[in-house]
């Protein structure tokens, strides 16, 4: 691979789907990876839509399954290095799985899966076929999450005896 910017294809985050916004920040944050494709709704005339309205030019495809099936044809510089999935919790395994397939390395918003075998399942693949596979979670880094990590540690607050979120 050339010393080039990793490209990212995304699966889902169009219209109100506020998870991918942290992602775009990070995905553009130093100049390692761009989006460069997404299928961004299940809803094909939706995800052509938005990507059309992506903040810059992207190959945008009306389903994952389309762009997932796109990569062979591309030339290799072109193709995706990974795929992003930010769709509802319920969508996670299909186009994991079918990426894993592809030779396309995954990183997938959290939960990785709504089903235990679903989740055994991807382990199994990735371990099979060696292809990277990461699963988000997002907030753990924000700061946020970091100043209520340092109250609780400092003892500010006392001793933390129940957590309930």
């Amino acid at each position: 691979m050339a010393n080039r910017p990793l490209n990212v294809g995304v699966i889902g985050g169009a219209g109100d789907a506020f998870i991918i916004h942290p992602h775009q920040r990070a995905i553009h944050f130093d100049g390692t990876r761009r989006v460069v494709a997404g299928a961004l709704s299940s809803d094909p005339k939706r995800a052509l839509e938005a990507a059309a309205q992506w903040p810059f030019p992207i190959r945008g495809y009306a389903s994952y399954d389309e762009m997932i099936a796109a990569q062979a044809k591309l030339p290799e510089e072109e193709r995706l290095d990974y795929i992003l999935i930010v769709t509802p919790n319920n969508v996670h395994f299909d186009p994991a799985m079918k990426a894993l397939k592809a030779g396309i390395a995954v990183f997938c918003e959290k939960p990785l899966t709504v089903t235990l075998k679903e989740a055994t399942d991807l382990v199994k693949t990735v371990r099979k076929l060696n292809i990277p596979f990461g699963v988000a979670h997002t907030y753990i880094g924000h700061w946020t999450s970091r100043l209520a990590r340092y109250i609780v540690r400092s003892g500010l607050i006392g001793d933390v005896r129940w957590v309930d979120s």
